[in-house]
């Protein structure tokens, strides 16, 4: 989900800042959500299972995506960018949940 959410970053930069920027951004936005979910992995190792540059990761790539609702568009389907925003408000929940999901017994 990370490296999703990095790369749609990078496309949102490319289409409403500038392409160069985005291009720019793409290997690096990737490698900082790599190493968010790797930095975490190393914290639940240890036993602390901290998610704070995770969860960081997480917020501002969705406040960018969110302030690209704002900005003037160049190509046409970029309202599907609030589709998108809608499937991860519903990852987010189905992740809070999972414990409730899972305890579900259907059989």
């Amino acid at each position: 989900m990370t490296i999703a959410f990095m790369a749609m970053v990078a496309a949102i930069i490319s289409e409403g800042i500038s392409l160069r920027a985005g291009l720019w951004l793409l290997p690096r936005l990737l490698l900082a959500g790599m190493g968010s979910v790797l930095q975490w992995y190393a914290s639940e190792v240890r036993g602390a299972g901290d998610l704070r540059f995770y969860a960081a990761v997480q917020a501002y790539s969705a406040l960018v995506l969110l302030l690209a609702l704002v900005f003037p568009k160049r190509y046409t389907r970029t309202s599907d960018l609030a589709v998108v925003v809608g499937f991860y408000a519903l990852a987010k929940a189905l992740e809070t949940l999972d414990k409730p999901i899972f305890a579900v017994d259907i059989l």
